[in-house]
């Protein structure tokens, strides 16, 4: 049987992956191809041994500031966001988190719907601040000191992330992150 004869074959070439969409999502972004795994580029997806979450949560690791747009929340990564004055670990160096955090599309939405009530209290005390925008977002960015965290969303939740310190897709977060922030408004 042919390749093209193969249904599996053909399935998995007209169904990315939501690794091979997230790719394709910032290279055409930014006009630039990644080289993923090289250069300071890596991309966990779910079922990889350190999946999208623990992914998000490694490179937070240290972090300062955390700027960014979240198209849905995930309540699982709601805790590596430390409380006021703590710190992400117990190493007695790094210091809290400090940003602002705009939610738009199901984020937005699910904060005001009822299970905003149980988020709002395990935001409450995170020193990020949390704003509104219109509109959606196909991914989720966060700037996160002079790293970039693009994630892919599916419907299981987040289903694959790219980090990177790379200029052309730092220029292109940037640049999202600040239209919809110039669009938010406090919660």
């Amino acid at each position: 049987m042919s390749e093209r004869d193969d249904p599996t074959a053909r399935s998995e070439r007209d169904d990315p992956t939501a690794r091979d969409r997230l790719v394709a999502l910032v290279e055409h972004a930014t006009g630039s191809p990644l080289a993923v795994g090289t250069n300071g580029v890596t991309l966990s997806a779910r079922g990889d041994d350190i999946g999208p979450l623990s992914a998000v949560a490694a490179t937070l690791q240290g972090t300062a500031t955390v700027v960014g747009v979240i198209p849905r929340l995930v309540p699982s990564l709601l805790p590596t966001i430390p409380e006021e004055g703590a710190a992400l670990d117990s190493s007695p160096d790094l210091d809290a988190i400090e940003g602002r955090i705009v939610l738009v599309g199901a984020a937005r939405d699910r904060l005001d719907g009822p299970a905003g009530a149980a988020i709002r209290p395990l935001l409450a005390d995170r020193p990020v601040d949390l704003l509104v925008a219109p509109g959606d977002s196909p991914v989720g960015i966060l700037l996160a000191d002079d790293r970039v965290i693009v994630g892919w969303f599916d419907a299981e939740g987040l289903a694959a992330v790219l980090v990177t310190d790379a200029e052309a897709v730092r220029e292109w977060g940037v640049g999202s992150v600040r239209r919809y922030l110039d669009a938010a408004d406090p919660i």
